[in-house]
């Protein structure tokens, strides 16, 4: 069950950035971001997978916005696992965020002659911490939950991961901006 402790040591770290980082900053994180994430994804009755991915969010607070991600792993075939959710950023802080969000999943495998899919929901909670006006870092939990038969017994797929960011390039402030 080691996966279980990715996210705990996550937080620590996000939480602990701040800290050390925060006084140091005057200006408040707006704008999307882009995040390449690393983590473990895991069913009710199996073992955990190494996921990698990439997903988009916004970090202006109280403003709902999609939240775009699309993971996936290999081994034996080809998995991929894209979201589409709304989420709302609530500031923590100037520099960190809560991003609660919800939405729509589909998980689509692809191995030997086998090729196949299911639709689901999905529920989940990322922690962003902007470090600068270029560069953020963001830990993940997210519970997918599909439908299918062959699937009832492995609900709810879950999910921890973290990344690092970048700004997206419509967030990019200009070379004579303030910031």
């Amino acid at each position: 069950m080691r996966y279980r402790s990715l996210p705990v040591l996550a937080l620590l770290c996000v939480v602990c950035a701040q800290l050390t980082v925060a006084p140091a900053q005057a200006a408040e994180a707006l704008g999307h971001r882009g995040f390449f994430e690393l983590g473990q994804l895991s069913a009710t009755d199996a073992g955990s997978l190494t996921q990698v991915g990439m997903r988009f969010s916004s970090l202006t607070p109280n403003r709902p916005s999609l939240d775009i991600a699309l993971a996936g792993w290999g081994g034996g075939g080809l998995v991929v696992v894209p979201d589409i959710d709304v989420a709302v950023p609530i500031a923590l802080g100037p520099n960190l965020r809560l991003i609660p969000r919800a939405g729509a999943s589909m998980l689509l495998v692809s191995g030997g002659s086998f090729i196949g899919g299911a639709v689901g929901t999905n529920v989940g909670a990322g922690l962003v911490l902007d470090l600068d006006s270029a560069l953020s870092l963001r830990a993940d939990a997210v519970a997918r939950r599909y439908v299918g038969e062959e699937l009832a017994d492995d609900n709810p797929f879950m999910s921890f991961t973290v990344g690092i960011g970048w700004r997206a390039s419509g967030s990019t402030p200009s070379i004579t901006s303030a910031r």
